[in-house]
């Protein structure tokens, strides 16, 4: 907390610095329907491994998304999962 207070100052400087980081955050989750999305979509890019470098490349290259690599509690094995903004359906 004390990185936050040198940061931020105090007393109003720090309610002012809340606030500018709770719009960042509402604006980051806003719908984006203006733009001609519906939300985030995943997708999984490979079922049997996950390499983060070639997963983050292989989701930005197919879907312009962030590719994770995602634990099953299934099977154990961890996942390639794409996440991307999902267009509207023509």
């Amino acid at each position: 907390m004390g990185k936050l207070d040198n940061r931020c100052g105090n007393g109003k400087q720090s309610v002012l610095c809340i606030c500018l980081l709770l719009l960042v955050g509402v604006l980051a989750v806003a719908p984006r329907d203006a733009e001609g999305y519906i939300g985030e979509c995943t997708k999984e890019l490979n079922p049997d491994s996950c390499n983060v470098p070639a997963c983050q490349a292989e989701c930005f290259t197919s879907h312009k998304g962030w590719g994770q690599c995602a634990h099953s509690s299934l099977d154990g094995i961890f996942h390639c999962v794409c996440y991307y903004r999902c267009p509207h359906d023509p």
